[in-house]
């Protein structure tokens, strides 16, 4: 049995020498430089704020899309990437940058949240991952009304 395998050992090292060398497997590539905007999550404990949220989450990804500068991922492909990683309906801050940035072509991630206090209606928003984190707050100057 131990010539056998050493036979086809022979074998297998004299084609691979007959058609050149072994192929060689390509290096991982690093992430385009790209933005996921997730979908601003309704924080104010209003349901009937949410279509706003939403439509707020999509003005956001269309205003940085049109900017020149970091592409931005589209909405369709970043809910198919939660879909993916099995959280579709799940809040953004919920949602890991590892396994997000896993299931996209991105190295940033938007998350936003729509907020109410003393102040009124507000948007907190991050840009992660890592050292270079923003943080900001932007209140809605119109007052909320359904």
């Amino acid at each position: 049995i131990a010539a056998l395998a050493l036979l086809l050992l022979l074998a297998f090292g004299w084609m691979a020498w007959r058609r050149g060398d072994l192929p060689v497997l390509p290096k991982p590539v690093a992430p385009v430089a790209r933005m996921v905007v997730l979908p601003i999550e309704n924080a104010t404990g209003d349901e009937a704020l949410a279509p706003l949220a939403e439509a707020l989450g999509e003005h956001v990804r269309i205003s940085l899309a049109a900017s020149p500068g970091l592409p931005v991922v589209d909405g369709e492909r970043t809910a198919q990437a939660l879909a993916q990683i099995g959280l579709p309906d799940t809040p953004a801050s919920s949602v890991s940058d590892r396994a997000l940035l896993r299931a996209l072509p991105a190295t940033q991630v938007l998350r936003a949240k729509l907020v109410h206090g003393a102040d009124g209606y507000r948007i907190e928003a991050s840009v992660e991952p890592g050292r270079a984190a923003w943080n900001s707050c932007w209140p809605l100057r119109e007052s909320v009304s359904r």
